[in-house]
């Protein structure tokens, strides 16, 4: 039946424009009160947390190494102690490794080694890929070493979380498709150079392309609030990389989407760029072309899952995709291969783990006993508890363990963060495997 009542305001289609530049605009003005106040600093730390957790030493010991060593930071004085910056916590790490036993206060990484390479995927959504992503290279940073972060992930969540929301209307150029949009670009200069050779007509090069061999790689991490997190940021408009990857593999032969963050992540660095030590990729809830370049790129493969058999099948599935993929692509490959005599590809990963994320001991212990049988070792064994603090606080290593906490508060923030300092150890023994087997091999 068509109505004669009077239209409201905005009712047709017409109007559907009008509200997306209505929200574009209330973005905008979020945006620059954003930019107006002071950015975010990470809390400090003081001497007992810092030697309990971040250098391993009595604390009377490090008050004499500070008092002996007046050139070192002294902290701030406030209610009775003495409170430190992470890079002021660095620059005294930085001092007793000189001076003491190597590898005892800085992580362990072969000099000239190339950084290792986690990825998070399950296309499943409230998986934790975020949540774990965050704490992976906030545990890493707190551990000395130089992390670089890019969030996948449309939705920006791990963007939201290190504090950069971006400039309004920045769009997709500064995130991750400028380096799918680059390798693509570089590919068809490539071949543009042949046709031209043989006195063909070049094939046009889109806008993107365009604008991403302008793009300086480096320019795209940003310094985070957290020193020691650079983070290449997500947009919502990173979504439009399920439209573009694929028109730019049917359009430029050869072209291998998969490749384009192995290749960018192992480009040397550029002049005055610092290499990172550790490269995390959060992955959107897809099993798209983002996702399985992150997997393709990755040296350990993090899956991780809900302790419950939901959780644990929608897992299964997401192995059974990855594996549906990337066998796809080694057989496509691998015909490639006979016909042009070349070597064949195959995917290698120093290590396959799932890992179990919002834990419930007291609901869950008899699942992830039952998971932990059936995964066996590709189960990691720290478990991600799930925590109340985690709905207050962006994440646990920015809580501050103060006295004033709730008894239930002040533990559930010791169990979450002691799980998070459990997996990221297991995390970092897998990387720091990997780094000798490849050291070994050379």
């Amino acid at each position: 039946m068509i109505s004669t009542a009077p239209a409201p305001d905005l009712s047709g289609t017409e109007d559907l424009d009008r509200l997306g530049t209505r929200c574009a605009q209330s973005a905008m003005t979020l945006t620059r009160e954003a930019e107006a106040t002071p950015p975010r600093q990470l809390r400090d730390f003081g001497i007992p947390e810092i030697t309990a957790r971040l250098i391993p030493m009595a604390p009377g010991h490090l008050r004499r190494v500070l008092r002996e060593t007046p050139g070192l930071p002294q902290g701030r004085n406030e209610g009775g102690a003495r409170w430190f910056t992470l890079e002021e916590v660095d620059e005294i790490r930085a001092h007793l490794e000189r001076s003491g036993t190597p590898g005892r206060y800085r992580p362990w990484r072969p000099v000239g080694a190339a950084p290792k390479i986690i990825a998070l995927v399950n296309p499943a959504r409230g998986s934790g890929r975020t949540t774990l992503a965050l704490h992976l290279a906030m545990a890493a940073a707190l551990d000395g070493y130089r992390v670089r972060a890019i969030d996948l992930d449309p939705g920006a969540g791990l963007t939201a979380a290190l504090g950069d929301p971006g400039p309004a209307g920045e769009g997709a150029q500064d995130t991750a498709l400028a380096l799918f949009a680059r390798q693509a670009a570089l590919h068809l200069r490539g071949q543009n150079q042949a046709r031209l050779d043989r006195g063909d007509a070049p094939v046009p090069m889109d806008a993107v392309l365009g604008a991403a061999l302008e793009t300086a790689p480096a320019a795209l991490a940003r310094p985070t609030h957290w020193p020691g997190i650079a983070l290449v940021p997500a947009r919502p408009e990173l979504a439009l990389a399920d439209l573009h990857i694929p028109q730019w593999r049917t359009q430029i032969r050869g072209w291998r989407p998969w490749e384009a963050l192995s290749r960018e992540l192992a480009r040397p660095p550029q002049d005055g760029e610092a290499a990172p030590d550790l490269v995390i990729l959060d992955t959107p809830p897809s099993l798209g072309p983002l996702a399985l370049a992150a997997a393709a790129a990755a040296d350990v493969l993090l899956v991780p899952l809900e302790g419950d058999a939901a959780g644990t099948a929608r897992a299964g599935q997401a192995f059974g995709m990855l594996h549906s993929a990337f066998a796809a692509i080694e057989e496509e490959e691998a015909a490639a291969a006979r016909a042009l005599g070349t070597q064949r590809v195959s995917f290698a990963w120093d290590a396959l783990r799932a890992v179990i994320t919002r834990y419930d001991p007291i609901a869950q212990g008899r699942a992830a006993g039952a998971i932990q049988a059936g995964l066996g070792p590709a189960l990691a064994a720290a478990r991600i508890e799930a925590a109340p603090i985690l709905a207050q606080e962006s994440a646990v290593y920015e809580a501050v363990p103060r006295p004033g906490r709730r008894g239930g508060d002040r533990q559930g923030l010791a169990r979450a963060r002691a799980s998070f300092d459990a997996a990221y150890a297991e995390i970092r023994d897998l990387l720091q495997e990997g780094w000798r087997r490849g050291a070994e091999a050379r």
